[in-house]
């Protein structure tokens, strides 16, 4: 069990870690963080696929990277084209721009409740039952 909780914290972490701390490179080399995203939930699924674990749905949390690589792109398009820019690191800076606030506050809510209340949701549903 301690395995499975170590690799669902991963999973729900690392996108975080990388909006954090990695935001110019995440802008720079989207692509690359979608195909490591895409790669790293491979991974989750193969784990889960060929895991004999009664609580193997926690490996399906390594799918969050490439959700939040997606949605990042997503959100990124539509910021650009509604202001005409490219959002700024809001990261440890005290004096930033409105939208790119909210871009940041809604970018890190989305990558990190909505994994959490889907995998609660999930374990609720199949697990405890």
């Amino acid at each position: 069990m301690d395995l499975l909780l170590l690799v669902f914290a991963a999973g729900i972490s690392l996108p975080t870690f990388i909006f954090g701390f990695c935001f110019k490179e995440l802008i720079k080399y989207n692509l690359a963080f979608i195909i490591g995203g895409g790669v790293i939930g491979l991974f989750g699924i193969c784990l889960y696929i060929t895991s004999n674990e009664e609580n193997k749905i926690m490996y399906l949390s390594l799918l969050t990277t490439l959700y939040a690589a997606i949605l990042y792109r997503i959100m990124w398009n539509l910021f650009v084209k509604w202001f005409g820019r490219e959002p700024e690191d809001t990261i440890f800076k005290y004096h930033v721009k409105f939208p790119d606030a909210m871009f940041g506050i809604l970018y890190g809510i989305l990558i990190t409740v909505i994994p959490l209340y889907l995998f609660w949701f999930i374990w609720e549903l199949y697990i405890t039952k």
